[in-house]
Order: structure tokens, then C-alpha cells, then sequence
């Protein structure tokens, strides 16, 4: 077939013959030529039940049978508001949308409208379209390879946006006393990548300076908790929601503090014709209901602790502590390889290592976070097993 353009990472066996799935079971996923993989990307976050979950389908199916959108809001999106509402007390559902990058590009225009600024701050990546990504760093790359702070595109910049690391204050200081910023976006990612980033006293400088705060929980939310993770730890002015909490259906929700009142948004153009959506609505509730009901978010938080924990003992034995170690994050929801300056920067060697595992039949992508699903806790074994044996193909000596 004809290759697609909107798939950003390709995968390719041995043969260099492209990888193309078929079906997905649980944490399994199934390629055309009938070979089966250990899903840990869940297609970059989306899947926290795994593929194919039954009574999450259930649920889909008796949705759909009822009209997936109408002339204007309907009860799905009056129970998600109420939830949200109950579980953030100061921040309300503004609106409802498919992608987090339009989520992000909706509150960047919110941001503007009452600062009266055209600048931003970004931490983190926050989205693909041109006016969230141009200028961008690397930002899935480890923090100490070199390709983190070398520009993802390098011909092209984004004039109105100031990109900062996380590490240097002065620099953030720097830029929030120049008063020209309508807001800092924060890729939630990235506080747990950091977790010696100032992250309080940054907020105050923002608050200070007049400059708005938006937390981008597309990747942490609904991972360990029903949905933000950071709601008790810091306060934002708006919060986007994405990936897990609709267990595959394409959803993000903005949310915005309660002082903001509704006026804001009626001056401003953040319709579309899926803000409307039933479906993905549907997806968030069932999503939320299924993880209380069968204990998801403990499961995904003990099997990614006890993953990592097992990995890393047993690369400790080979001798490769100090190099190379299984990180956690989000209290095991996310993970990712935590390399030393060395092995960081030798990037063919990284992406043999990706190739082996995948060779092993588990799908761990490079210079990306990994992600834990609910089934994940059943294969604990498995995981570490392929793991090694990528590993002693790759690094052992």
C-alpha cells in the first residue's frame, strides 16, 4: 500500500519490511504476518484497558446505538461536566474536543484574549500544529542526549514562542519579568522528568508577571487517577485532559479555572463541529467507571513500580547499573529508559536496542516514554524476559 503521512514512527522487522498490525488483544498486539507483540505503547498512551476490553466495548456499542452527535449538547456532555466539576471543585469543562493539540491551540487563543499577549512559554512538547510546534526541542529525547536541545526544526522557527528546559531559573525569570507572555504551557510529562524543577516558585513568577498557566495532561491524565494527576500538587488557570482517559477513542477536554467566567468564551471562536461529540464523552465515563469499579489505576501503578523494579535488578546483575535503568514515572503509569551521558548519545546503539525488542516481541519505542495498561499486570515475566534478551543482544559484553 501506499505509505501514509500521518504516522510519525514506522516500524520494520529484520528484513526491513514495515510492520503493519492487524488486531489487538488485551496488551497483545498482532501484526499481518500473525506474529504477536507485547504492547507498551497502547498507541502512545490511549489504551490503559488494553485492546478489545469487553465490557469498555459494551459500553461503545449501546453509545452508538443511541446517536453519536446532535443539533447541540446532549446529557453525556451535562454528566461529564458534573464529574469534572466533583472532582476538581475549582475548574470547569469549557469544551470537548478529538485531539489535544486543538485543546492546547483553544486555550493559547483563551490566554491571549485576556492577557491581550501574543508570546508564549512552552515546556515540554504541546502539540503538532504549526503554531504549538514550530521551534520545538526534542522533548521526548532522555534530557541528557544531546538531540534534546538541538531545535526539531531546524529551518523554521516560531517567533512567539520561548521555549524553556526546566533546569534554569534564571533564564525563566528572565523571560517572565519581560512581561510580553501570555502564558506557559507545561507538558505534565516533563515536571516528572524534572523533579528538581522549581515548579512552585515558577507558577508564582507567572502569577507575578500577569502570565497564565496551562498544564497539558494529555499523556498523565487518567493513567493513576480518574483524571488530572496534579490537581492537589499545583494550581493552573487551565488544564487539558487527553490519551487515557477515553481508552482509545479520540478525546481531550479543556478545562478551565472557575474564576474565568463563561463571557471569556463566548468572545471567543472554540467551537467545531465534534465539540459536540456523544461518543467520546461516552468513552470517558465508561473509562472511569470500568478503572474504579476493577481497581485499574492501583493495578497500573503496581505493575509499573514492580516492572521497573524487576528490569533493573536483573540489569544490575549484568552489570549495567550506573548505564542503564527502567525510570518510573506518574507512579508507575509511564516509564521510560533512563540512560547515562554515554549510552544517550549513541544513537545507533539505541535503535538497535529498539529493534531487538521488537525482534523479542515487545514494543518498546526509543527516545519515547512507555506506558502501562491494566493487563500489563499479568505478563510481569514475560516483559522482563523479552527485555533481557534484548538487552544480551544488544549490551551484554
Amino acid at each position: 500500500m501506499d505509505k501514509l503521512y500521518g504516522v510519525s514512527r514506522r516500524m520494520y522487522d529484520d528484513s526491513n519490511k514495515e510492520i503493519m498490525f492487524s488486531r489487538g488483544e488485551g496488551c497483545y498486539v498482532f501484526d499481518t504476518e500473525g506474529r504477536k507483540y507485547i504492547d507498551l505503547i497502547l498507541g502512545y498512551g490511549p489504551a490503559i484497558m488494553g485492546h478489545g476490553h469487553t465490557d469498555f466495548v459494551e459500553h461503545i456499542r449501546n453509545a452508538l446505538m443511541e446517536g453519536t452527535i446532535f443539533p447541540s449538547y446532549g446529557k453525556k456532555q451535562v454528566v461529564l461536566a458534573e464529574q469534572i466539576k466533583h472532582y476538581y471543585n475549582d475548574h470547569r469543562l469549557i469544551a470537548v474536543y478529538q485531539s489535544g493539540s486543538d485543546s492546547l491551540m483553544a486555550a493559547l487563543k483563551i490566554c491571549r484574549t485576556i492577557t491581550k499577549r501574543k508570546k508564549y512559554i512552552r515546556f515540554g512538547y504541546v502539540g503538532w500544529l504549526e503554531e504549538l510546534f514550530l521551534g520545538g526541542l526534542n522533548w521526548h529525547e532522555p534530557i541528557n542526549s544531546l538531540k534534546y536541545v538541538q531545535s526539531a526544526t531546524r529551518e523554521e522557527k516560531n517567533e512567539n514562542a520561548i521555549n524553556w528546559d526546566g533546569d534554569a531559573m534564571n533564564e525563566i525569570e528572565r523571560v517572565c519579568e519581560m512581561k510580553d507572555a501570555a502564558c506557559l504551557i507545561v507538558d505534565a510529562y516533563q515536571i516528572e522528568r524534572h523533579p528538581n524543577c522549581q515548579f512552585e516558585k515558577v507558577i508564582e513568577l507567572c502569577k507575578k508577571n500577569g502570565i497564565l498557566v496551562v498544564l497539558d495532561e494529555t499523556k498523565t491524565a487518567g493513567r493513576v487517577t480518574p483524571y488530572g494527576y496534579f490537581k492537589e500538587k499545583y494550581s493552573f488557570d487551565f488544564t487539558v485532559l487527553g490519551k487515557a482517559i477515553g481508552n482509545g477513542i479520540p478525546v481531550s477536554l479543556l478545562l478551565g479555572h472557575q474564576k474565568y467566567h463563561s463571557d471569556i468564551y463566548d468572545v471567543i471562536k472554540l467551537a467545531g463541529t465534534y465539540t459536540r461529540d456523544l461518543l467520546s464523552c461516552e468513552a470517558v465515563l465508561a473509562t472511569e467507571e470500568i478503572m474504579r469499579a476493577t481497581k485499574g489505576y492501583e493495578k497500573i501503578s503496581e505493575a509499573g513500580k514492580k516492572l521497573a523494579k524487576t528490569i533493573n535488578e536483573q540489569l544490575e546483575k549484568y552489570g549495567a547499573k550506573g548505564s542503564l535503568q527502567v525510570k518510573v514515572l506518574l507512579d508507575g503509569g509511564i516509564l521510560e529508559l533512563d540512560y547515562s551521558d554515554k549510552l544517550a548519545n549513541e544513537y545507533e546503539v539505541r535503535k538497535r536496542f529498539s529493534s531487538a525488542l521488537l525482534r523479542n516481541h515487545l514494543i518498546i519505542p526509543d527516545g519515547h516514554c512507555f506506558y502501562i495498561c491494566t493487563e500489563h499486570i499479568n505478563l510481569l515475566d514475560e516483559i522482563q524476559n523479552s527485555f533481557m534478551q534484548a538487552y544480551n543482544e544488544v549490551y551484554a559484553k
